[in-house]
């Protein structure tokens, strides 16, 4: 007997642990799906004259410019970021200039401009800023960029007091003007109008025009000859026609919705659906001489990290092609990191607690077996109790978050009184 409740304790102590370390690696765990992962980026860029892609591309988690010939293939990285991660490039219109976020750990995005081959690398922005989007000025001389101030990066909805904004900068980083003060929700999909006097944006369910002639902000002109939701929108070159992403009849229905790529000529007012993919369709482009439109494919939706494919699908045939790149390979195995990251969650936290509160009910066998489960169960309800007094006083989604505890903890709870009935039932 007393063997039996040694080695009872021995694994009580062993499975306390081994819970409160689990514990301890989520909290100090940095939530980042793309650590280790090697795969394409959410963001391509077409070159004017059709010849080239530029894209950013992950290799175990470090993410870079990296461009390539249209046809596919041989690729070139252009960028070699240490900490930073560099992303969402956009070529000017002689196809000379590259811009480009860096993301630093902070999560805080900075604007860069470089040579198409990646030389001359300049930043443009300062770390007060954190920007969302930018795109050339028409003549090449300016850029104009979406940001918001980064002190407010990471505030919950309700918290924020500032929105998006647009900017602009001349090319060498001089004269940096605010350009809007209406912190918009969302400033996405930046595009200039095909004479270049307007910037088109996106703010959340609504589409807005700056006039950089007035400097006044309107609703878009072609807000009502798009559905209402409309994701990823590309305006073809002469502003006639226009890619979208929106989500299918079909799936509607389904618990997850699938985003098609979707096309509208504005001239004859005819719409169709361009792809048939099943999953989800992400930053489309179009070319400049041809009736093709790029873009990448998710071939894992809805999971994490997203894996992309870079394809091109015919404006009139409907008919889609992958692009082949020659990218690089993952060099680390991160073996042991990844068994860590992957086998330690909240599921795992759960089994442990769980398992816990069983082998404790176990060593009360001949007492009072019910003692474990019962506290557990009054943790529950008194998290449970909190979550409510966070949601009002402090932050509606850390209560949700704490409520959302209080729930797991309950059925933990419920499953140990469970165990402890049999155990009073046939053991003791």
């Amino acid at each position: 007997m007393k063997k039996t409740n040694k080695r009872l304790l021995t694994a009580i102590a062993l499975v306390a642990i081994l819970l409160i370390s689990s514990v301890a690696f989520l909290l100090m765990r940095e939530n980042d799906h793309y650590k280790y992962f090697t795969g394409l980026g959410n963001k391509i860029s077409l070159s004017h004259d059709d010849r080239k892609f530029a894209f950013s591309y992950y290799q175990d988690g470090k993410e870079a410019i990296y461009a390539s010939r249209t046809e596919g293939g041989k690729t070139e990285k252009l960028t070699n970021p240490a900490k930073d991660r560099h992303r969402q490039p956009v070529f000017s219109s002689d196809g000379k200039k590259i811009l480009y976020l860096s993301a630093n750990p902070d999560k805080v995005q900075s604007l860069h401009i470089m040579n198409a081959d990646g030389s001359h690398d300049k930043k443009l922005t300062n770390d007060k800023l954190s920007v969302g989007g930018a795109i050339f000025s028409a003549d090449g001389k300016q850029i104009f960029f979406s940001g918001f101030p980064s002190k407010e990066l990471g505030k919950a909805e309700g918290e924020s007091k500032e929105g998006s904004d647009l900017f602009s900068v001349s090319i060498d980083g001089k004269n940096q003007k605010k350009l809007t003060d209406q912190d918009f929700y969302t400033m996405e999909n930046l595009m200039l109008s095909s004479n270049g006097d307007k910037i088109i944006l996106k703010d959340f369910d609504d589409l807005k025009e700056y006039d950089l002639k007035d400097t006044s902000v309107s609703s878009s002109s072609i807000l009502g000859k798009l559905p209402s939701q409309s994701y990823n929108i590309a305006m073809s070159p002469d502003n006639i026609k226009a890619a979208y992403t929106a989500v299918t009849k079909e799936s509607k229905n389904s618990s997850l919705y699938k985003y098609e790529l979707f096309f509208t000529d504005f001239g004859t007012g005819k719409k169709k659906q361009l792809t048939n993919l099943k999953s989800a369709i992400d930053s489309p482009v179009f070319f400049h001489k041809e009736n093709k439109i790029a873009f990448l494919h998710n071939t894992n939706w809805a999971g994490e990290p997203v894996k992309f494919k870079l394809m091109t699908v015919n404006t009139e045939t409907k008919e889609t092609a992958e692009i082949g790149l020659d990218l690089p390979k993952s060099i680390r195995s991160n073996i042991i990191m990844k068994a860590i990251d992957y086998s330690v969650n909240d599921w795992t936290v759960g089994l442990l607690y769980t398992a816990l509160l069983c082998l404790s009910t176990y060593y009360l066998r001949h007492g009072k077996v019910y003692r474990p489960g019962l506290i557990s169960l009054g943790l529950s309800l008194l998290t449970f109790a909190s979550s409510f007094i966070i949601a009002a006083k402090y932050d509606p989604w850390a209560g949700i978050a704490v409520g959302g505890l209080a729930v797991a903890v309950f059925i933990c709870s419920i499953l140990a009184l469970i165990f402890a009935f049999i155990v009073k039932r046939f053991v003791s």
